[in-house]
């Protein structure tokens, strides 16, 4: 995203995934999303947490569970947010053997889930 030979920097990135998440524009945060990981600029934890609902939300749970993988790629933290919409989105999704698959990759990244979490995943 170079204008005049100039590159935009992780606050810039994030600043406008923000405005997309805000105006759910589902299809534009996605492929920015796209955009910021070829320019290797990662989404701050709360873009993610909120990135992840707004994809459940436009009934979208791969490109959600794609931006849960760059969290685990990337080790980006805190993840807690973002694992409790993960874990959300997939139980109202009826994803129970991918909920499974995912809390195993939150034990390993040491995300501790709320209570609330923990007993929603119980049902």
């Amino acid at each position: 995203m170079p204008l005049n030979g100039v590159f935009a920097n992780s606050v810039t990135y994030n600043t406008i995934l923000e405005g997309f998440i805000k105006h759910r524009k589902a299809r534009e945060a996605e492929s920015f999303l796209t955009e910021m990981s070829k320019n290797e600029q990662l989404p701050t934890s709360s873009n993610c947490a909120a990135a992840i609902s707004l994809f459940f939300k436009e009934f979208n749970p791969s490109v959600a569970i794609d931006v849960w993988r760059c969290i685990v790629e990337h080790n980006i933290t805190p993840a807690e947010d973002s694992a409790k919409e993960l874990i959300a989105g997939l139980l109202d999704f009826g994803r129970f053997t991918e909920v499974t698959k995912r809390a195993d990759e939150m034990i390993d990244m040491r995300v501790e889930l709320s209570r609330s979490t923990m007993e929603n995943m119980k049902r």
